[in-house]
Formats: structure tokens, C-alpha cells, sequence
């Protein structure tokens, strides 16, 4: 069976059967992805407990080793000190009181030097003569000193560690002292540091390792915790090479190691803890979660196969009415049954479909009814443009009719007025250059002029950088007008009405100035609220504030700004735009 014969086979089941199979697909989807996340989250919570332990024992050797190299640094100390050297360079003198001085000079110096040292339990020079200046806890055995100088005679002077055996149990820093004077580097004697180990790590560690749970191994041999039985044979293997962690059956009890080489002292750092111990709660969790999600699972299916039954049912009768109309059936009394009175989905969907049947009809004759004045309005859409341009044809007779009888006024008039009803019938836009805005302005003006005579003064102020760029149409004219209407008409004297553009930032300013009478506050405050009503005039202007803001956006828009007999400046504010950038 191939994946078409698939497909239909599973189009040609009942719904109530394609609905038992989506919820146990569904089920099976979410509880693998519920088991798997869970699953995966347990086992980023285990990680972040390997990473942790991990962390913690790469600080405690960094902590323990920063301690030894300090130790390192007192022996060198120690060991070029210049009074300890020049006493250890004068032969044995066998006068009780001289070397009686002698000891108690060497002591002194060496206990100048190690107030802030907690874990140094002794500090040992033996000189060529094998005499010993020691100070300290710590028991020295004669037998062990001398042991040890043999350890480090033929080291040039640098630090040797000797590890805990089965003599004593303390970690020591040797070196050989040579002569710093003249460089000569001959040997002045030996000195022994003695370190209680256990304490060292202890106080480092704190509480961070309980259970004693932190060994640190020189290959097989064991330098913390001393004194401890162990076999550690079995942490040699490879995967203990590198830092990391892993999980070791030791006794036949599986333990968590992390662990970790220093690259500086070559010792090996260990962190064993029982696995059951660590991670018995997590591994628990994991299983009670399987069969929590085994029998939701089951649940849940017994659950779904009911109420699909009792969604495929109804919507099989359903199906019934939908044959019924098919056949033309509309009638109300023939499709009701007790599905239509039900208050659930289905119950509402019968409901809903019958209403839908008996409003058929009517969204049909509303339809046809609709396309009618559609037609309607496009036919007088089209008679409204046909106007215009007859009146438009007929100015321009009447223009050469002008000319040919040489009444250039009329022939000037006619064709401002020409141009501008040419512009308002135009479809190139709503958003026009600046340049054709002043035009339209330069022919309304052309005709005031002759209306008005020497009465109007007129000019204009443009940067020229500014000319292409985009304002919305018919904004400026109206202000135009609104100063010629309330300047010009109600003086007697000449009125001066100029139109400056200029650009500051990215905002284009354009003011229309007027010296007419201005407006008192009380009256400003009106026309900036548009309750004037009067003229049209605060009507006028916030329109066109209101097609500023809806092309551009704040802070866009208009302001107007006026004195009792001072006149009238309002100013427009579009963006620096082009028309490129419009488009």
C-alpha cells in the first residue's frame, strides 16, 4: 500500500475514528515530548551536579596549589637569606656559646619569615657538618632527615617534594642551599619544610568535601587523606588521563569520580562519592514519571473515545439537513429536530445553519440590489469628471476670445483660473512637489491682484533646494486665501501677504505672514479649537491640520500665531521628503 492509498484510507474513515486516532497520536506526541523534556532536564539537572563537582575540585587544586607555591617561595626565601647563609658559610666552632649564637641567629631568622604560614609543622636546615637548626611541632626523626638529604643533594637547588610513606605522614618541601655570594653556588646545607598536609586541604575544603570524599594521588601513591587503607590501583586506567568525571564500579558499588591532572605538581585529584548516594532521588523520579505518564496515557484515550461519540453524532444528522437543502428544502418545520435546541457547539451549529438557510434568499436580493448602485455611482463618477472638463475647454475659448480682442486682464484671469480648475480636477496624487503648490498660489494670486489692485502686496520666499520636495495638495492655497479673505478684504490700505519656505533639520517650515488686523486671544483660541464658524475659516485650518498629521504623522502639522492689529502667521510643518523617498 503506498502513501496515496494511505492518505484515502484514512479520508474515507469516520470522523469518529479519524478523532480516536488525533487524540492518541496527540497523546502519543505529548507524552514522548513530556517524557523526553522531563527526561532531558533530570539529565541536565545530573550534568550540572558533574560540572559543579567538577568545578569545586578544579577550585580546591588551584586553592592547594596556590599554598604550595607559596611554600615554594618561603623556601626560596629561606634558602637565600643572607644571614642564614653567611652563618651556614662560617665552619662548625666547637664552643657551645658560638654556636649556641650561631643556632639562635639561624632560628631567628627563619621564624621572621613564617608568622603567616598555619600549616608548616617544622622547618629543618642541616648544614655540611650535619648539624640540624629546627623549629616547629613536629618531631623530627634523625633517621628521616638524613633520608631526605639524600633525596635532594643532586636537585641544583630546586624544590623537591617528598610525599608521606609509611615513616611519617607529612608532605615536605626540600631544597638544597648554595652559596649566593660571588656565585659560586656551593652547598651550604639543606633545608626541610614540614607540612601537615590534612590540615592544609581541610581548612581549604572546609565543608565543600564531607565523608572524605577527596583524594589526592602522586600516581599511586597517596598524598591526602594520609594514613588511609585504600586501594587506588584501580584508578589508573585511561579514562582518568584527562579532567573529567565518570562513573567506576569500585567493591562492586558503582561511584561517581571526578577528577582532574595538574599540570603543575603532576598530582591527580579525585572526588568519589557513592552513585546511589548522589543520584538515588533523580533515578526514582525518572521512574515513577514513566508510569505516571503510562497511565495518563491510558486515561485519557478511554476518555476521548466517549466524547467523540458524542461529537460525531450530531453532526451525522447534520449532514442529513445539509442533503435536505441540497435537495431545496427551506422550509423550518421539515430541517428542526432536538440538535437545534442544544446549547453546545454542535447545538448552536444546527441553529446557525438553519438561520443561514432562511437568510439565503434575502443576501441574494440584497446582492443584486448592491451591484445596482454600484453601477449607479460609477456612472456618476464618470458624468463628474466629464464637467470639469467642459468647463475647462470652455475657459480656454473664452481665454482666445480674450487675446484676440486685446483684454489681456480677462486673458490673465481666465487662464489662472484655467489652471487652477485643471489642478483640481488632476489625478496625479495627493502628494505634490512644493513647486506646484506655488503654482497654484502664483495663479490664484494673478487673479486677486487684478481684483485687488495696488491693495495687495504680494511675494514670495523659497529656498531653492526645497522645491522638489512633497506637501500634501491644496494646503497652502487655502491659507492663501483665508489671508486674503481677512487681510486684503477688510483693509484700506495696502496688505502685505508673504509666503517664506525654508529648511531647518529635517523639517520643512512654511509660513503665510499677512499684516491685516490680527486676532484677539479669545478669538485665536477659538479658531485653533475649530468653533469658529463663521467663513469656514477654523474649520478650514484644522482640516488641513488634521491631512498634515494623517499624511505625516506628529510632530507635524500647523500652528497660527496672532496679535490684535500686528496680523497673522501661520506655519506649516512637513517632513524633508522627496518624492523618490515617497514612492
Amino acid at each position: 500500500m503506498n502513501l496515496k492509498e494511505i492518505k484515502q484510507s484514512f479520508a474515507n474513515l469516520k470522523i469518529k475514528h479519524k478523532l480516536i486516532f488525533l487524540i492518541t497520536t496527540i497523546m502519543l506526541l505529548i507524552t514522548s515530548f513530556n517524557l523526553i523534556s522531563t527526561m532531558t532536564a533530570l539529565n541536565v539537572y545530573d550534568n550540572r551536579i558533574y560540572s559543579q563537582s567538577e568545578m569545586l575540585l578544579n577550585m580546591t587544586s588551584s586553592s592547594l596549589e596556590k599554598e604550595l607555591k607559596e611554600i615554594e617561595d618561603l623556601s626560596l626565601e629561606i634558602a637565600t637569606n643572607s644571614a642564614i647563609q653567611t652563618y651556614l658559610n662560617v665552619p662548625s666552632i666547637y664552643n657551645e656559646y658560638d654556636n649556641y649564637r650561631r643556632t639562635s641567629a639561624i632560628i631567628d631568622s627563619m621564624l621572621e619569615m613564617i608568622d603567616s604560614f598555619k600549616y608548616i609543622s617544622a622547618i629543618e636546615i642541616i648544614d655540611n657538618q650535619s648539624y640540624s637548626y629546627a623549629i616547629g611541632t613536629h618531631r623530627i626523626q634523625r633517621y628521616d632527615s638524613l633520608n631526605n638529604v639524600n633525596e635532594i643533594s643532586n636537585q641544583n637547588g630546586s624544590n623537591v617534594w617528598i610525599y608521606p610513606n609509611g615513616r611519617h605522614s607529612m608532605l615536605i618541601s626540600g631544597r638544597e642551599i648554595r652559596q649566593t655570594s660571588n656565585l659560586t653556588l656551593s652547598s651550604l646545607g639543606q633545608l626541610f619544610i614540614y607540612i601537615d598536609i590534612n590540615a592544609l586541604v581541610e581548612n581549604i575544603t572546609l565543608d565543600s568535601y564531607k565523608d572524605d570524599h577527596l583524594y589526592i594521588l602522586k600516581d599511586e601513591n597517596l598524598i591526602y587523606p594520609t594514613g588511609n587503607q585504600m586501594n587506588f590501583t584501580h584508578l589508573s586506567n585511561d579514562h582518568f588521563r584527562n579532567p573529567g568525571y565518570d562513573i567506576v564500579p569500585i567493591d562492586g558499588q558503582k561511584h561517581f569520580i571526578t577528577h582532574m591532572k595538574s599540570q603543575n605538581t603532576d598530582w591527580t585529584y579525585y572526588n568519589i562519592i557513592p552513585y546511589q548516594d548522589e543520584f538515588q532521588s533523580t533515578n526514582l523520579i525518572k521512574k515513577m514519571i514513566i508510569i505516571v505518564y503510562l497511565g495518563l496515557f491510558v486515561i485519557v484515550l478511554s476518555i476521548g473515545y466517549y466524547f467523540s461519540k458524542t461529537i460525531t453524532e450530531p453532526i451525522e444528522r447534520l449532514m442529513t439537513k445539509i442533503k435536505e437543502v441540497q435537495k431545496g428544502v427551506f422550509s423550518s418545520s421539515k430541517l428542526n429536530d432536538v440538535d437545534s435546541h442544544k446549547q453546545d457547539e454542535i447545538g448552536q451549529l444546527h441553529y446557525h445553519f438553519q438561520k443561514m438557510v432562511e437568510n439565503t434568499d434575502q443576501l441574494i436580493k440584497e446582492n443584486y440590489d448592491s451591484q445596482l448602485i454600484i453601477k449607479e455611482t460609477e456612472y456618476k463618477a464618470l458624468q463628474s469628471q466629464i464637467n470639469p472638463h467642459f468647463l475647462y475647454n470652455s475657459l480656454q475659448s473664452i481665454n482666445w476670445l480674450a487675446k484676440s480682442a486685446d483684454q489681456k486682464e480677462i486673458s490673465v484671469m481666465v487662464e489662472a483660473l484655467g489652471v487652477l480648475l485643471r489642478n483640481s480636477i488632476n489625478n496625479d496624487g495627493m502628494i505634490i512637489p512644493i513647486q506646484k503648490e506655488l503654482d497654484i498660489i502664483d495663479n490664484y494670486i494673478a487673479i486677486q491682484k487684478i481684483r485687488f489692485g495696488s491693495r495687495l502686496n504680494f511675494t514670495m520666499e523659497i529656498d531653492e533646494d526645497i522645491q522638489k520636495y512633497l506637501i500634501p495638495k491644496l494646503i497652502l492655497q487655502p491659507i492663501v486665501e483665508n489671508a486674503v479673505h481677512y487681510g486684503v478684504e477688510t483693509m484700506i490700505d495696502e496688505c502685505h501677504i508673504s509666503v517664506v519656505c525654508k529648511r531647518k533639520l529635517e523639517c520643512i517650515i512654511i509660513s503665510v505672514i499677512d499684516n491685516g488686523p490680527g486676532m484677539t486671544k479669545e478669538l485665536l483660541e477659538k479658531v485653533r479649537n475649530a468653533e469658529v464658524k463663521s467663513k469656514g475659516t477654523g474649520i478650514g485650518l484644522m482640516n488641513i491640520r488634521k491631512r498634515i498629521k494623517s499624511y505625516f504623522g506628529e510632530p507635524y502639522g500647523l500652528c497660527i500665531q496672532s496679535d490684535p492689529l500686528n496680523g497673522t502667521r501661520v506655519t506649516v510643518y512637513i517632513p524633508y521628503k522627496s518624492g523618490d523617498e515617497h514612492a
